[in-house]
């Protein structure tokens, strides 16, 4: 609701495996993904975006519970950050528009 209030098209996923296969036929300009995901690691989905070439290079923005034991995926893969919850609505709209500004799409925060 955040994004879409902010004039994105969001499109949404329930599972991991839907979010890899609408990353490939709509290739999104950024993802967001909370790192709870029961199918795989955030790490393991990350690895599965960026070995195929059409996805390879969209920016991914984790969001991540620390508070309930949740660690940021591996700081040495390319292209993601982490929004660390709680965080105020803004702030995920800002780390969008701040991963869609860099022109690699290398995303670091």
């Amino acid at each position: 609701m955040v994004l879409q209030s902010a004039g994105y098209r969001v499109l949404l996923a329930g599972d991991v495996v839907t979010g890899l296969a609408l990353a490939r036929t709509e290739r999104p300009d950024a993802i967001v993904l909370d790192t709870r995901m029961p199918e795989m690691s955030a790490n393991d989905f990350l690895k599965g975006l960026r070995q195929e070439s059409s996805t390879a290079d969209i920016p991914v923005i984790f969001i991540v519970n620390v508070c309930a034991g949740e660690r940021p995926p591996d700081e040495t893969m390319t292209g993601a950050c982490c929004l660390l919850k709680p965080f105020p609505p803004p702030a995920l709209v800002t780390m969008v528009e701040h991963a869609l500004e860099q022109p690699d799409k290398q995303v670091a925060v």
